[in-house]
């Protein structure tokens, strides 16, 4: 037994992806079930069949249901995702802040190649 529009909706949202419309990004995610994998309707990976894919309003509801987030498009990240996901701060920006963060360790440590200043074994001949 199917709930009347569903299909359509099925169908609507499929045509959504196919097309790649950013537009949709946030409002659900496309699970495929030959990969395991959900994207958003704006990934570039081959548009799954139709017949393999199921819809999910959230990627915390097709987490739930086993599926796991695309690598490509990083759909946990989506800006208009709810709240509760990494939609804060994107891949980017954490990428900047952590190398920025490991620069500066590095930095207050000294070269690594070596120090300025000469060891003691040489100086004590």
């Amino acid at each position: 037994m199917t709930i009347p529009g569903t299909d359509q909706l099925h169908a609507e949202r499929y045509r959504v992806v196919a097309s790649r419309d950013a537009r949709f990004d946030g409002q659900f995610v496309t699970a495929v079930h030959s990969t395991g994998i959900y994207c958003r309707p704006s990934c570039p990976a081959r548009t799954p069949r139709e017949t393999g894919v199921t819809f999910y309003r959230t990627s915390a509801a097709a987490h739930l249901a086993g599926f796991r987030a695309c690598k490509r498009c990083l759909p946990e990240a989506t800006p208009a995702a709810p709240s509760g996901t990494c939609a804060r701060t994107s891949p980017a920006a954490r990428c900047a802040s952590s190398s920025t963060a490991s620069s500066s360790a590095t930095a207050s440590r000294g070269s690594p190649h070596g120090s300025a200043t000469p060891n003691a074994s040489s100086t004590a001949s």
